[in-house]
């Protein structure tokens, strides 16, 4: 049966879900959600036909990354430079964080593709 979604359970597809991972919490949004195809449809669009052909595994990182920013990991809380200082979430430090640091973007994907994180 389909059925239309609550205004809460759209808002965690949206705004997202809050999990810990390594000491600090992070608001992680449903994959595939418009935000973020938007973003990752607009980046791919921008690259020329050549490009496209030859995406190697690191360019699609960085794609993915930069997409995942802002409209999949949306907010942070207790993420910390190399010395102890406490970093303000940005799309900007969201993407550095992603492309960086493989094992968080991972967390995060794998987070945003649980559907049953999701439910309410």
């Amino acid at each position: 049966m389909i059925s239309i979604i609550s205004e809460e359970q759209e808002e965690l597809l949206f705004q997202g879900i809050w999990k810990t991972f390594k000491g600090s919490e992070l608001r992680i949004a449903r994959w595939n959600n418009v935000n973020f195809l938007g973003v990752f449809n607009r980046t791919l669009s921008e690259l020329n036909g050549e490009d496209r052909k030859n995406l190697t595994f690191e360019k699609e990182f960085i794609i993915l990354s930069k997409a995942m920013a802002g409209t999949i990991l949306t907010d942070w809380k207790n993420v910390r430079d190399q010395n102890g200082n406490e970093i303000s979430f940005s799309k900007e430090m969201a993407e550095r964080l992603l492309r960086t640091d493989i094992i968080t973007h991972n967390f995060v994907r794998s987070t945003s593709q649980n559907i049953a994180e999701y439910e309410i």
